[in-house]
Order: C-alpha cells, then sequence, then structure tokens
C-alpha cells in the first residue's frame, strides 16, 4: 500500500498550505466542509512520494491544479514520473489549469459534482 500523509514530507505540506496559490484557495473555498456531495477533501495530501492539491480518502479522488510551473521543460522530467506514479494508483485524478478556475469555476465545480456522485454510484453497485 501506498503511504498517505508520509512524515517526511509533513514540513512540505505545512508550507504548502501556508503558501496556497489564489486558484487553490478559490477552490478550497468551494470543496471544503463536504460542499461537494458531502464529500470531505483534504488539502496538499502526499501519496507516497508525491503531494495532491486536494484528496479525498473516503472515494479516493485527487484533485490537481497545474499552475505554469508544471509545464516547465526542467519540471517535464519529474511531472512524467509523477503522472506515471499516480496513474498507478487505485486513485482516480481529476486535473485543471489555473485558468479553468479564473474563468470557469462553475464549470469545474460541476465536473467535480459529476466525478463524485459517478464514484459514489459505482460504490453503491453490488
Amino acid at each position: 500500500m501506498t503511504p498517505f500523509n508520509d512524515r517526511k514530507l509533513k514540513n512540505i505540506r505545512q508550507q504548502l498550505r501556508k503558501s496556497t496559490p489564489e486558484t487553490e484557495k478559490i477552490l478550497w473555498a468551494r470543496i471544503r466542509r463536504r460542499q461537494i456531495n458531502g464529500i470531505k477533501f483534504r488539502r496538499q495530501q502526499s501519496i507516497g512520494p508525491y503531494i495532491l492539491d486536494f484528496y479525498s480518502f473516503e472515494i479516493d479522488l485527487g484533485i490537481e491544479i497545474d499552475g505554469p510551473s508544471h509545464y516547465l521543460p526542467e519540471h517535464s522530467v519529474h511531472e512524467k514520473q509523477r503522472n506515471q506514479f499516480l496513474a498507478g494508483q487505485t486513485l482516480q485524478l481529476l486535473r485543471f489549469q489555473n485558468s479553468e478556475i479564473y474563468e470557469n469555476l462553475e464549470g469545474v465545480l460541476i465536473t467535480i459534482q459529476e466525478k463524485v456522485a459517478e464514484i459514489l454510484r459505482n460504490e453503491a453497485r453490488p
């Protein structure tokens, strides 16, 4: 099993929460406190050696907001390794770009709500 919230990453997670980008603050305000179908999300959750922006243990769903740093050439190897690792996990992952948060927040929330509802429906099947 992949370790969640590895103690070695605790300081990094805390620092990320203290220096949260504006797009993450905007989305967090709309998904925290079980606002999406009653599901709890956490900020800066580590899974293995990587930290996701948001994650729900209840439904094994991660949410990433990709800012400009995700596309820098010097980060391409790290991003590829990270994506491969996360793809090998049991979690489902939604990715949004910063621009989507600013320009289409309601659309992002609908996408999240639909994915949560889909996961809950699939879990309810016998």
